[in-house]
């Protein structure tokens, strides 16, 4: 169980202050409590280099600077903001409203999802350590890629023959290259409800009109800083695979998201999309914390097996937990 990691302890579970609990944190703790109007349900964290508690109860409803979750556990299909009716508002005029929902998420029931159910799939996301590790040498097995934004930019990723990528707003649906993608590799392109600035209902509607079965959307209680990828790993959760392998799943030691190269996006795209982001590196490395005890703790009984193929990669901030938690099993 993961309980202290990238100096950050758990303090609070199940009700009850746990053993790394120590006098100075009270303060911390108080403002946490304040913060979130009452006495914590959920885990709480503290960071022992900022002297500051963090949970996933600080909800973007009390923290929208610095949150990973949407809803409180319980409010997020019925939130007014965030939930069914917001993604209705997004989707069912251009891709239509069947779903399958839960206190977690909210997928539209699409069949390509189906496929992907006790399978090992390969979740390849932006970060530098796509294109700095060697991964690809690497002697492991998966049934099916992942990959999201503008992946299909690296050329190395036709030899991937990517399953689903999901789409966010930076992606211009009527570039050629994603176009040409999508009809060779048969890729189901999937939209998230949480990211603006939302997409105009004729854009989504043209792009479903050239690819009618292979469109689909899906929105998580679970958002963060994290980028498109980690959603992505909730969501192969979500959809009953057995093992996820994962490279590009990185952060930012330094103050912006411009000191590492993109592994999709070449330096000029990469400042229009990116520029202008701050990222502290503490806040950050909370919402990996939250995000893996959310993933191994939370959802445990899911029985997903993880492997972190950027492990050891200066930008992987998963590096320790994985370590500890799921070490790299391949050679």
């Amino acid at each position: 169980m993961l309980s202290q990691v990238l100096d950050c302890v758990k303090i609070f579970e199940n009700g009850n202050f746990t053993e790394y609990i120590e006098n100075h944190m009270f303060s911390s703790w108080q403002s946490y409590t304040n913060s979130i109007y009452g006495e914590p349900r959920a885990s709480v964290w503290y960071d022992k280099t900022e002297d500051v508690c963090f949970g996933e109860e600080k909800t973007f409803h009390y923290s929208p600077n610095e949150f990973s979750f949407f809803s409180q556990k319980g409010d997020f299909v019925k939130d007014s903001k965030w939930g069914k009716q917001h993604l209705l508002n997004l989707f069912e005029k251009s891709l239509g409203s069947n779903l399958i929902e839960s206190k977690e998420y909210i997928i539209q029931d699409h069949p390509a999802l189906e496929k992907f159910k006790d399978k090992t799939i390969l979740l390849i996301g932006g970060g530098p350590s796509t294109n700095d590790i060697d991964w690809r040498d690497k002697n492991f097995d998966y049934d099916y890629a992942w990959s999201c934004n503008n992946f299909f930019m690296n050329p190395e990723m036709d030899d991937m023959k990517i399953s689903l990528a999901a789409l966010g707003p930076t992606v211009n649906l009527e570039d050629e290259r994603l176009i040409n993608y999508v009809k060779n590799h048969n890729t189901l392109c999937i939209f998230e409800g949480g990211i603006s600035p939302f997409r105009e209902h004729d854009v989504l509607i043209k792009f479903r009109e050239n690819f009618p079965e292979q469109v689909a959307y899906y929105h998580l209680r679970y958002f963060s800083k994290l980028g498109t990828i980690a959603r992505q790993v909730c969501l192969a959760v979500f959809l009953g695979v057995k093992k996820i392998y994962f490279i590009g799943m990185d952060g930012y030691p330094g103050k912006t998201g411009l000191d590492y190269k993109h592994a999709f996006e070449d330096a000029s795209l990469k400042k229009t999309n990116h520029d202008g982001r701050i990222f502290s590196y503490h806040a950050i490395k909370r919402q990996y914390v939250i995000f893996w005890d959310y993933l191994l703790n939370t959802l445990q009984y899911h029985n997903v097996t993880y492997q972190n193929l950027g492990e050891g990669h200066p930008a992987n901030l998963s590096s320790e937990i994985s370590r500890n938690e799921f070490p790299l099993q391949i050679q």
